[in-house]
């Protein structure tokens, strides 16, 4: 008796579950793509935060939130690492005479590099508002007052163009 109520137990949490990632998994894919650019890296960030999910020892209250704001860590994470990689193979064996880029990929490339300066709150904040999140989606998401999200999403911006002054000039 205790294991078919187990089982049924497990069976209702994996359909939650599935339900969850069925709802979830592209606008989780779309963010990630927002910060990194890379659709296959996005796809990894969002599967990797699924997983993380059904392995916690206890789920978070607001699993959507938690979703979200991981797949943000994730994906600034993932663009930090990837800097450091590119700035080391670079210290090692400089380019000689890489391909031209568009200059809208340069531009991304630009913000990108920007957003991984930036203290990750600030860059969490200006990626989730350009995802078009609410101010309350946001408060959740990142633990922080709805009440304050405008302030710090200005305080937020203006780091983003100090930053990307300071790294390229006026632009």
């Amino acid at each position: 008796m205790l294991l078919s109520r187990t089982t049924a137990a497990t069976e209702c949490a994996d359909a939650s579950f599935d339900d969850l990632f069925r709802a979830h998994y592209p606008a989780l894919v779309r963010i990630a793509i927002r910060v990194t650019g890379d659709p296959s890296a996005a796809e990894e960030i969002a599967s990797d935060v699924f997983v993380r999910l059904l392995h916690a020892q206890r789920p978070p209250p607001n699993p959507v939130a938690w979703l979200r704001r991981s797949t943000l860590n994730a994906a600034i994470d993932r663009l930090r690492a990837d800097r450091r990689r590119r700035e080391r193979e670079a210290a090692v064996a400089p380019a000689a005479g890489s391909a031209h880029d568009p200059e809208r990929q340069h531009q991304r490339a630009r913000v990108r590099g920007t957003l991984a300066a930036l203290h990750p709150r600030d860059a969490q904040l200006l990626v989730a508002r350009l995802a078009g999140w609410t101010y309350q989606e946001i408060a959740v998401a990142l633990h922080l007052k709805e009440s304050s999200i405008g302030t710090m999403l200005a305080r937020a911006e203006k780091s983003f163009e100090k930053e990307y002054r300071q790294r390229y000039g006026t632009a």
